[in-house]
């Protein structure tokens, strides 16, 4: 079904509060999905008809080179010629949304809310580059969200960067790769957001958290790169993650996994623990020496510095992981399974 004629029916409906569903001739696609098809009628429908059996007025028009059945409830003279305002507004194409501003549209197409026709409008009327860019979603825990916006207006990189708040604590910065610089990796990805996190702490005295998209080749895949930046931000979260920065890569093994059924998660956490490694997870203490210990990439001086524990401690405390779970986290592969194990608690918490 054309796009066009489904809006145009969703606000007849939100401004008359009457239910107008719209179907194709050939009943392939219908705006009120199934639901809306048991209610069509069979054969060729050539004028504006009511049925009182269904207490239904129906009635034709073509739009483009489609023809179209609408249908309302009632059979009442003022249904019937409701019916034919609605043929003849749907029809013509007559009624059209408000255009919406720069700000509103540029939200709608990093949310995916846009198709493919409408982020081409938005690229020609605001004359977005075709760029490679990556998206970042900045998150202010005190609803400062405008502020930031503000900033980022100045701060951007390049004239053709955007910004725009999603909600009072979430904004996202898009951020353009002009022709002649070098593709941007995930460092230099990271290290940008840790340069945002610096200078809005520095300017405005807010803390805010940054999740990291990957660069997409061009803006009309943004919303790609948007949706890995707020699922980063969102994990981060949830894994309580002590960095204000996030990437979508490091959370990659989590979205694969998060996607699996809730019972396969289960089976796959049961399978890999015992009750004494279970009553070790409930232990805030000891999760945090592990989760600390693995994110220092396995370096017992690096995490009793960021711990603040005698090194002697933490080695009980790995000892003790160990009893528990059977695995000793100082290897690698043995670690690489604790890891998964402590994703698998957290996604079923």
């Amino acid at each position: 079904m054309n796009r066009e004629v489904e809006k145009a029916a969703a606000l007849i409906r939100e401004k008359t509060g009457k239910k107008v569903v719209v179907y194709t001739k050939d009943m392939e696609y219908c705006s009120a999905g199934q639901e809306g098809l048991a209610d069509a009628i069979d054969g060729e429908l050539k004028r504006i008809s009511s049925y009182k059996v269904k207490n239904k007025t129906y009635f034709p028009f073509r739009y483009g080179s489609v023809d179209y059945v609408g249908y309302i409830d009632g059979v009442s003279d003022s249904d019937k010629a409701f019916a034919a305002l609605c043929a003849a507004v749907l029809g013509s194409g007559a009624i059209k949304e408000q255009p919406a501003s720069k700000k509103d549209a540029l939200k709608s197409v990093l949310l995916g809310e846009s198709d493919e026709n409408e982020v081409g409008k938005f690229v020609k009327k605001y004359s977005v580059p075709d760029y490679a860019c990556a998206v970042y979603v900045v998150y202010s825990a005190d609803g400062r969200a405008a502020e930031v916006v503000n900033f980022l207006e100045n701060f951007k990189n390049s004239p053709c960067d955007l910004s725009v708040m999603t909600d009072d604590f979430t904004c996202a910065h898009v951020r353009f790769r002009e022709g002649g610089e070098r593709e941007a990796d995930s460092q230099t990805l990271t290290d940008y957001a840790f340069l945002l996190v610096r200078s809005v702490e520095e300017e405005l005295g807010i803390k805010i958290s940054v999740g990291v998209g990957n660069e997409v080749k061009g803006f009309s895949e943004a919303a790609t790169s948007y949706s890995q930046a707020a699922t980063a931000l969102r994990m981060n979260n949830v894994f309580e993650g002590k960095t204000s920065v996030s990437t979508y890569k490091e959370f990659i093994l989590v979205k694969m996994l998060e996607e699996l059924p809730r019972y396969k998660l289960r089976e796959y956490f049961d399978f890999l623990t015992d009750d004494s490694a279970k009553e070790l997870l409930e232990d805030p203490d000891m999760v945090e020496t592990a989760e600390e210990f693995l994110q220092s990439d396995l370096n017992v001086s690096e995490t009793s510095r960021k711990l603040y524990m005698h090194r002697n401690t933490l080695m009980y405390r790995l000892d003790k992981i160990e009893q528990a779970t059977g695995l000793d986290v100082r290897k690698f592969q043995d670690a690489t399974t604790f890891r998964l194990i402590l994703i698998l608690y957290r996604l079923l918490s």
